[in-house]
């Protein structure tokens, strides 16, 4: 955090950055954790992105509150992608948690689960997981993400309707294959 105050020279967009990146820290560092799975990962890819928003630092103060926690979610969302797809360029593999032989079992049909969630995503086009994940997975409102990308909450609802009836004939298709 220390570097994104010094390349901050006005004390006035240097304190809006500042609070900006203390009220919104935690929760960008979980919607980065949750696609990382490395909690310092996630840290540097929420730093990352305030670091590039520091030359859109007027932009970010024209936007109402709920517009600029969106755009900044999205922001993360995308960095913590790129930092997947350097991963997978270098070969290299996250750390993973162990699981207790007690749990083991459980733990490994929701990770199935969520696998066969991730390479349904996977298939889609960007916008339509961005839509998926922003509600899904952090919360979003139809009308906040609606606005984030320029569509009309109907437009939204209508989306995740869609995405969820496919979501659930994708998943039935892989169980019947094992």
């Amino acid at each position: 955090m220390l570097i994104i105050f010094m390349t901050v020279e006005d004390s006035q967009e240097r304190n809006f950055i500042s609070e900006l990146y203390e009220n919104t820290k935690a929760r960008l560092i979980g919607v980065a954790d949750h696609i990382l799975h490395n909690y310092q990962d996630a840290e540097d890819a929420v730093q990352d992105v305030f670091l590039k928003m520091i030359p859109r630092t007027r932009k970010l103060e024209s936007m109402s509150p709920d517009e600029r926690a969106a755009f900044l979610a999205v922001c993360v969302m995308n960095q913590a992608r790129d930092v997947l797809r350097k991963r997978a360029s270098r070969k290299e593999e996250a750390l993973t948690e162990e699981i207790p032989d007690r749990e083991a079992e459980t733990q490994m049909y929701s990770a199935e689960q969520r696998s066969g969630i991730l390479r349904f995503l996977d298939r889609q086009e960007e916008r339509k997981k961005q839509i998926f994940e922003l509600h899904y997975v952090f919360g979003f409102r139809y009308g906040e993400i609606a606005g984030l990308l320029g569509m009309t909450a109907e437009a939204v609802q209508k989306t995740i309707s869609r995405l969820k009836r496919e979501l659930q004939l994708f998943l039935e298709e892989q169980e019947e294959v094992r």
